[in-house]
């Protein structure tokens, strides 16, 4: 129970921050009404139930229809604990996702909603890795850190751009996959002899994003 604590952590209700140049009133020319963008660089900055992120994140287009896309972030996963108060870990994560758009055709077909960026919806086959922590304040308590988790599955995106500098995303999914808890330190510094195993992790993703593009 104490280190599934974490592992729920990783149920993501996250915000990430997009740009894009619009006016709700402006017609789309040609070159913003062609689909998948070739490149999309992104930063983002979230916020969720367990965690707040922030980082940057790649897309490239590699057909009419699929994508490659990988976040490079920050994640502060927290929780409370009536003996021990607020507690939190500092990870830098990792998460490659290909996508496959399914609405291209039917969003480029209505005017005027704009859709640079890639403001498609799509379904992906997403993995998360997230590093042991560099920081934590579970030390002398009851609570494991978590130390390595990496898992996949799939997830659905819905993507709607809001203004010119702005797009909303809603994902939903769940990973599997396998997760490992740091070995704790003693108050003087010395590891426990307490080696806490790997075990199945179940990782569902529910995320509401917003991103800011370069």
């Amino acid at each position: 129970m104490k280190f599934f604590i974490l592992i729920v952590s990783f149920c993501l209700v996250s915000t990430q921050t997009s740009a894009q140049k619009f006016s709700p009133n402006q017609k789309m020319s040609a070159n913003e009404n062609k689909g998948l963008q070739k490149n999309l660089y992104n930063a983002f900055v979230g916020i969720g139930a367990f965690n707040v992120n922030g980082g940057f994140l790649y897309e490239r287009k590699l057909t009419n229809m699929l994508t490659a896309r990988a976040e490079c972030r920050l994640d502060v996963f927290y929780a409370y604990a009536s003996s021990a108060g607020w507690l939190y870990s500092i990870h830098p994560s990792l998460s490659p996702e290909l996508r496959v758009y399914y609405n291209v055709k039917k969003r480029l077909e209505r005017k005027p909603l704009q859709t640079q960026n890639n403001g498609f919806n799509s379904f992906g086959l997403k993995s998360l890795i997230s590093f042991s922590p560099f920081y934590d304040n579970y030390l002398n308590t009851n609570f494991v850190p978590l130390g390595f988790l990496f898992g996949i599955g799939p997830v659905w995106n819905v993507q709607q751009n809001i203004t010119s500098k702005l797009s909303y995303q809603f994902s939903l999914g769940v990973l599997v996959g396998y997760a490992r808890a740091n070995q704790k330190e003693g108050p003087s510094g010395i590891s426990s002899s307490n080696n806490y195993p790997s075990i199945f992790a179940i990782v569902p993703i529910i995320n509401n994003s917003f991103q800011y593009s370069f």
